[in-house]
């Protein structure tokens, strides 16, 4: 079935071979939540369905594709992050968002209502087990390829948000652009974030950098080493989708475009650095 064969692999990696030093990360474009897990929720079928349609980084799959055409990698998660949130800390006591039930593995909902039943140890170590650590592993191992074949690695962080802020978000006061960049102090040049603001300018579109949403991934073990820089690509979602239905927009190529053009003035830096 296919519960037990996500069991084996939770995700997917690009299979074309790499041309240029980038990266793609995909953690939030899968709602599938294996029955398997669904003993521990407290909410119906119902309203699993309606948090996916508010929480999934819908069709970022598609969106940013062409990470792979550009001669580069990319891994994506194959399971919601209801299930269990790659892009969290590990251990609560260091994750910011465990305070508002958001942590690795969420509790509450984005109305913050409860989502799952208290999980015994051994319950949230299988689940850390069968798709937090093998997911940062098979990360780490593409970077490091890249990083073995070409000495430095540019890894893009892909998301989507929705236009409205939702009640988990710790800040309910900022700015909702069209596009979002993510920077870290070490990891970030300055010249992606402002030739990229200019991209977003020329077609027409507000931009923001580290607002509504921050930071952007670097493997634990990889923070600091200069050869790996990263940057997060928020697209809001009511440039390519209708939030109501989940459905895409006529714009939904456009949107693809533009980012296509975002990560090629990324693959050009990365490929010339």
């Amino acid at each position: 079935t296919r519960d037990m064969s996500h069991e084996l692999l939770p995700y997917t990696i690009s299979s074309s071979g790499i041309t240029v030093p980038l990266f793609g990360n995909i953690p939030h474009s899968s709602d599938f939540f294996p029955s398997t897990y669904h003993s521990q929720l407290v909410v119906s079928e119902r309203e699993l369905e309606e948090e996916h349609r508010l929480i999934v980084d819908w069709y970022t799959d598609e969106l940013f594709s062409s990470v792979e055409e550009l001669g580069g990698k990319w891994l994506r998660a194959d399971f919601s992050r209801l299930l269990l949130d790659t892009e969290r800390y590990e251990s609560d006591e260091v994750e910011p968002m465990a305070a508002r039930g958001v942590g690795v593995i969420y509790e509450k909902t984005c109305h913050q209502k409860p989502l799952r039943r208290k999980l015994s140890v051994e319950e949230r170590d299988k689940l850390l087990r069968t798709y937090y650590r093998p997911y940062h592993q098979a990360m780490l191992k593409c970077v490091e390829e890249i990083l073995e074949r070409f000495d430095r690695c540019l890894i893009v962080d892909c998301h989507s948000f929705p236009e409205h802020v939702l009640p988990y978000e710790p800040e309910q006061a900022l700015a909702r652009p069209d596009i979002c960049l993510g920077t870290l102090k070490e990891h970030t040049p300055r010249e992606f974030v402002d030739e990229l603001a200019s991209l977003v300018g020329k077609r027409g579109l507000t931009f923001a950098e580290n607002e509504p949403f921050a930071g952007s991934i670097v493997p634990l073990k990889l923070y600091g080493d200069t050869r790996v820089s990263s940057v997060m690509i928020e697209v809001n979602r009511k440039l390519y989708m209708d939030e109501s239905t989940g459905k895409k927009i006529a714009a939904f190529s456009e949107v693809q475009s533009l980012v296509h053009e975002m990560l090629s003035l990324l693959a050009q830096h990365a490929q010339s650095a």
